[in-house]
């Protein structure tokens, strides 16, 4: 890690490699003992460059080799970062750091943005359907379409009646080109909002 003198920034990490894994910055224990599917918490760290590393929960780094890792990742001034610990194509554990668009959006909208770094063959293709955002109920019973989403930001409507507090969960499935407005069953993506 090489950082440079300045504001603390935000950065988390989301944990989709199969197994539990430490996070090291420059040879330093970071985060310890992450399940897969694992959100962290913001982690402040000054702007500058760092050299980011995950390794099998409780193995010693000085002796085992990571099993990913990113060199000089940037984290820029005023910048909410996260890392994404997931599998490539071939199967191999990869670190992928993304800077998060935080500038404010109108009253009664919401910014979602989809990064598909997991490989899934049961998913169809985008030229088969679309992808949607839904909001859920913890148990999932009751479910609020949001929109439809494609690759990069974009800026979705909010009913003006919806109760964030009851819909806290976000889901990103497969639809196809069939008129039926209900869930396809097919997801791709679920997770809790942070914010």
């Amino acid at each position: 890690m090489h950082p440079a003198a300045g504001v603390g920034r935000s950065v988390s990490v989301l944990h989709a490699v199969p197994v539990d894994v430490d996070v090291d910055t420059n040879g330093e224990e970071l985060l310890s003992d992450l399940a897969p599917g694992t959100l962290t918490d913001p982690v402040t760290r000054v702007a500058g460059t760092y050299d980011l590393a995950i390794y099998p929960a409780g193995s010693d780094p000085k002796a085992a080799q990571p099993a990913a890792k990113a060199d000089d990742v940037q984290v820029p001034a005023g910048a909410d970062a996260t890392v994404v610990a997931h599998l490539s194509e071939s199967g191999s554990p990869t670190l992928t750091p993304f800077v998060n668009d935080t500038s404010p959006v109108p009253a009664g909208q919401a910014r979602v943005t989809v990064r598909h770094v997991a490989v899934d063959l049961r998913a169809p293709t985008l030229a088969q359907g679309y992808y949607e955002i839904w909001l859920l109920e913890p148990d999932a019973v009751r479910m609020v379409p949001v929109g439809v989403v494609r690759s990069g930001d974009t800026v979705l409507p909010l009913p003006d009646d919806l109760d964030l507090a009851t819909y806290p969960v976000v889901d990103v499935s497969v639809e196809h080109m069939d008129g039926d407005r209900a869930h396809s069953g097919l997801g791709v993506a679920r997770g809790s909002r942070t914010r």
